[in-house]
């Protein structure tokens, strides 16, 4: 009994999620770059920002999303325009990014890994998404198909236009290259024999090698 309790509690909590994150609201994990959490009252007023790490401490209170600061737009925008427009790869993005001294919104250096993040980031076109990924109780993570997200168009005022990003989006796709898991294995096998080692550092730096989450 006490099982099916908590079953139907998970049930339940996901869908007040969903409804909250359907109002514009945000819901869940840490926002990305040039973007910030503010908690706002039932009346829709700012009460503060909160930091890494800090959540609401009232039902009551809401989440939105808002700008950060004009020269983290900036940035966005020109990670948007040297992919579409002067058609540069990941790697180019982020070492120029890197050797202007711009951090991430961690503090570090960018990683190839970080530009598609920003470009595929609905949040820089004024919309909130949920749902993407679930995790029903005591199941695995699971990635939704795109349909059972949660939008909420015009939750934000945008930082890059639509149709730079919409382009982003089919450049994206057309780059984008399914490599077998053989053929993967066999490029780090090769990596290992010819550095002696294997990290992070490594598999994200070396030609022909796909990102380390991969």
């Amino acid at each position: 009994m006490a099982a099916e309790w908590s079953r139907e509690l998970s049930v339940k909590v996901h869908a007040g999620h969903c409804r909250v994150a359907s109002l514009g609201y945000r819901v869940g994990a840490p926002v990305g770059y040039g973007l910030r959490r503010l908690m706002v009252d039932e009346g829709e007023h700012p009460k503060a920002l909160l930091l890494k790490g800090q959540f609401k401490a009232l039902q009551s209170d809401r989440v939105r999303l808002q700008h950060g600061s004009a020269e983290e737009a900036a940035v966005i925008r020109e990670i948007f325009d040297q992919f579409v427009n002067c058609r540069k790869s990941y790697s180019e993005i982020s070492r120029q990014l890197n050797d202007a001294g711009i951090a991430n919104h961690n503090g570090r250096p960018w990683t190839d890994g970080m530009i598609p993040t920003i470009l595929r980031n609905e949040n820089y076109v004024g919309k909130t998404v949920y749902n993407r990924t679930s995790r029903r109780l005591g199941q695995k993570l699971v990635k939704n198909p795109d349909n059972a997200w949660v939008r909420r168009a015009a939750a934000i005022e945008p930082i890059a236009d639509q149709g730079i990003f919409a382009r982003a989006q089919k450049l994206r796709a057309e780059r984008r290259v399914e490599i077998p898991e053989e053929e993967l294995l066999l490029r780090l096998r090769l990596t290992l024999r010819r550095r002696g080692k294997l990290n992070l550092h490594i598999i994200n730096t070396t030609l022909g090698l796909n990102y380390v989450s991969s």
